[in-house]
């Protein structure tokens, strides 16, 4: 959908309604009222959104409340999760990798969970190959609402010149009155609630662009796999192996 947002009495009202209508209601809301100025030119959002049961659910009676180490030294109650099942599973040196799939099996969660509680997830990039076998996982219900702005970061990856007057979108816009376009702001928005059922997940990116300034045998003994401390999820679309939501928990309170 293309608008035109310089013929919009307010533009911010129609790009929230935009996505609040792609989240489910989840993002009710992307801009702030009188957020845009006359110089923003262009802004660009793209939506995704998630919702659906696990393969396996958890009973909501399995449910206690447990510790939560947001530090090696300090925890906070959390409602955590206990189901018994076959679960993809795989370890490294540092890390335990839990798959567990949807009741659409195109679409699973991959929880990367460090072995020592004061560990980092260094990296994705191992997610595999993980083996079919008897785990007892513990995971705590989350509810997660966040705001990113993403200028810092992506300056910090190497894209600069689009947010510099050396900028070059002369492919995406004719805006002859200023000489082109850069970017302005990135904005990233995140709602994730997982509990005993399933999964429901959303996310809306926006970018305004503003005028220039001139291998594992299976035991018969269950492994267990608690996330009582900081790990990183994602969900994945496993027939391409592709990575469609990434998120890190270190403190299911306090992300809410």
């Amino acid at each position: 959908e293309t608008r035109d947002i310089r013929n919009l009495s307010n533009p911010e009202r129609v790009i929230n309604a935009w996505a609040n209508a792609n989240t489910n209601g989840k993002i009710p809301t992307i801009l702030n009222e009188g957020q845009l100025t006359d110089d923003d030119r262009i802004v660009i959002t793209n939506a995704i959104y998630f919702k659906d049961l696990w393969l396996r659910q958890f009973k909501e009676r399995n449910t206690k409340k447990e510790s939560f180490f947001v530090s090696p030294i300090k925890t906070v109650d959390v409602d955590l999760m206990h189901i018994r099942g076959d679960f993809r599973y795989g370890a490294t040196k540092d890390l335990q990798i839990l798959e567990m799939l949807y009741e659409n099996k195109d679409i699973s969660m991959v929880i990367l969970l460090p072995f020592n509680k004061a560990g980092k997830v260094q990296s994705i990039k191992y997610i595999g190959p993980l083996h079919r076998r008897e785990v007892l996982v513990y995971l705590p219900k989350l509810l997660m609402r966040k705001t990113y702005s993403l200028n810092k970061t992506l300056i910090g990856m190497g894209i600069k010149i689009a947010f510099s007057d050396l900028a070059d979108f002369s492919g995406m816009t004719t805006d002859t009155e200023t000489g082109g376009v850069k970017i302005g702001d990135v904005i990233h928005k995140t709602f994730v609630d997982i509990n005993e059922e399933g999964t429901e997940a959303a996310a809306v990116t926006g970018v305004t662009m503003v005028a220039l300034s001139s291998a594992m045998q299976a035991p018969v003994i269950p492994v267990t796999f608690r996330a009582d401390h900081p790990y990183v999820f994602l969900l994945k679309h496993v027939p391409t192996n592709t990575i469609l939501f990434i998120g890190k928990v270190d403190n299911p309170l306090g992300v809410a």
